[in-house]
């Protein structure tokens, strides 16, 4: 990406994005920006033909783990298996290959992805450590698909506790234990994050570098070209910052840090090692903190008990726990900074809310760009007022997850709290799609499509009322969620802005959604083609 791409001129059914003009049947591109978008229906001479196609504005991801993603394609992926016996299937074959490449068992096994709601159909509850028994005497270690419970080996577990005698449960966190008080292997929380995490080998510079080319190549195959990355300092300056002038995706990073009280200098510290020449390639806009757990773990914080768990509100994490939310959200605010709060159950997104207009309050012309709420799975209806005006970074293809549980977690009187995506849309929130890879795949397709129809990962429709229109979908995987990272020239397609399309197989406002939903067979960047699934462009 370091030479200016030719100019290039396509003949297509184009929706921008600009409510100025929401259709045009002509696009130009010179040095990596649209310089005409037009009318004219026919073809010109050296227009790509692409009137059998659909273009829009490439996809912004409003939230994902850039590095962790690609480090994840190179590891066992778990999120497929619905059997006990698959589960194990996987890990023996896994283990087997790990055996003839690491003979010396330096390496762990890392696994990701698993989720009990795929098999309980099956008559499985949670893994325990037996699940990875064909590891053998390696140390393995397998994440859920939310990345905040793992499952150890024996071997593992051993290490563990060794760091750790007698395992206790930490603040935030939990060491699941059978009816005899024996660790089942599954560590939830901060016991995952702080007890585990520090043990497990991390990749050297080389493979997170090679993880960064992966993970963007990923991406655009998915008509991704920026994306708010939520990655922690170490892993912007072993990977990203060294392939930013390699790869085609735009990076909004927000920071990571998980300790109080924040070093809020470690933002300007990044973004000295960022070269000049790159710096519109990578941005630090912010920081991120946990409020709480996931819905699927039953750990995000709920206003009152689940239904099936009724002794729990799920937890309050870090920050929240240690009631610093607010002085944390004025610090970021005050140092000219984004603050992004994870917060999936409605007590924890209220939370989040008082954090942020606390700092407004107390920081009311902060520079920077606005507090993000992340994730905002379930949301109170009198927290909705509250809601005008406010980023809601969301991640529909986490609804067609959790909804598999949505009605055993919080019973029919409470589901309207669920993924209110609409109510929110009325409300006056400004929705931001994003994915949360490598938790789900990085496919805005999926995400739009879980949006506009409602379909869970079974295939079922759950609350089709609160499904958006196509428009309003695509507005936030592209206009809504580039403001949402302060990038100012993407999102749509007008003259001067960044020169970022995606070209699907067929127009969007027409596809049947729900059984047919359009494919991804072009990307471009900066004026560059950088995925051509077809082979439209030839050697362009």
């Amino acid at each position: 990406m370091t030479t200016t791409p030719p100019p290039l001129s396509l003949s297509a059914p184009i929706w921008t994005g600009d409510a100025s003009r929401p259709r045009a049947a002509r696009i130009e591109l010179a040095e990596g920006r649209v310089r005409h978008v037009g009318d004219a229906p026919d073809r010109r001479r050296g227009d790509h033909d692409l009137r059998d196609a659909f273009c829009l504005p490439a996809f912004v991801d409003a939230h994902l783990h850039m590095v962790m993603g690609g480090l994840g394609l190179a590891r066992l992926d778990l999120s497929q298996t619905t059997s006990r016996a698959a589960f194990e299937s996987s890990i023996a074959d896994a283990a087997a290959d790990l055996d003839r490449r690491d003979p010396h068992r330096i390496r762990w096994l890392e696994a990701w992805g698993w989720s009990a709601e795929r098999w309980r159909h099956g008559g499985h509850g949670d893994p325990d450590r037996s699940w990875l028994a064909a590891a053998g005497d390696r140390p393995a270690i397998a994440w859920r698909m939310d990345r905040h419970a793992c499952l150890l080996n024996d071997p593992a577990l051993a290490i563990v506790e060794r760091a750790h005698p007698g395992l206790p449960d930490l603040p935030g966190g939990e060491v699941v234990r059978d009816g005899r008080g024996v660790p089942t292997g599954i560590l939830v929380e901060a016991n995952a994050w702080r007890q585990a995490i520090p043990l497990v080998p991390e990749a050297d510079e080389a493979t997170r570098r090679h993880a960064t080319r992966a993970a963007a190549a990923h991406l655009v195959r998915h008509g991704i070209v920026a994306v708010g990355a939520m990655e922690y300092a170490n892993e912007l300056r072993d990977a990203a910052i060294p392939e930013l002038g390699s790869i085609p995706v735009r990076i909004a990073a927000t920071l990571l840090d998980r300790e109080w009280p924040l070093d809020v200098g470690l933002a300007e510290a990044v973004r000295a090692e960022i070269p000049m020449d790159l710096r519109d390639r990578l941005r630090v806009i912010g920081f991120k903190a946990f409020a709480d757990g996931t819905f699927g773990l039953r750990t995000a914080r709920m206003l009152e008990p689940y239904a099936d768990r009724p002794d729990s509100q799920g937890m309050l994490v870090e920050l929240a726990l240690d009631g610093h939310l607010e002085s944390w959200a004025t610090g970021v605010r005050r140092a000219g900074l984004s603050p992004s709060i994870h917060a999936i159950g409605d007590g924890a997104l209220r939370l989040a809310i008082d954090a942020f207009e606390a700092a407004e309050r107390a920081v009311p012309n902060g520079p920077g760009l606005p507090p993000r709420l992340e994730h905002a799975q379930t949301v109170h209806p009198e927290d909705l007022p509250r809601l005008k005006g406010r980023m809601v970074s969301v991640q529909p293809a986490h609804r067609a997850d959790d909804a598999l549980v949505a009605e055993r977690a919080l019973g029919t009187a409470r589901l309207d709290r669920f993924f209110p995506l609409r109510s929110m849309q009325e409300a006056g929130a400004v929705l931001a799609f994003g994915s949360d890879w490598p938790v789900v795949a990085p496919d805005p397709i999926a995400a739009i499509q879980s949006a506009v129809t409602g379909t869970t990962v079974a295939g079922e429709v759950f609350r089709p009322d609160e499904t958006l229109s196509i428009t309003a979908a695509l507005i936030a995987a592209t206009t809504q969620a580039a403001a949402c990272l302060g990038f100012d020239d993407a999102g749509v397609l007008a003259p001067m802005r960044r020169a970022d399309l995606v070209v699907l197989d067929r127009d969007p406002f027409e596809a049947n959604w729900l059984e047919a939903p359009p494919e991804i067979v072009a990307t471009i960047a900066g004026g560059e083609i950088v995925f051509d699934r077809d082979g439209r462009f030839g050697d362009s």
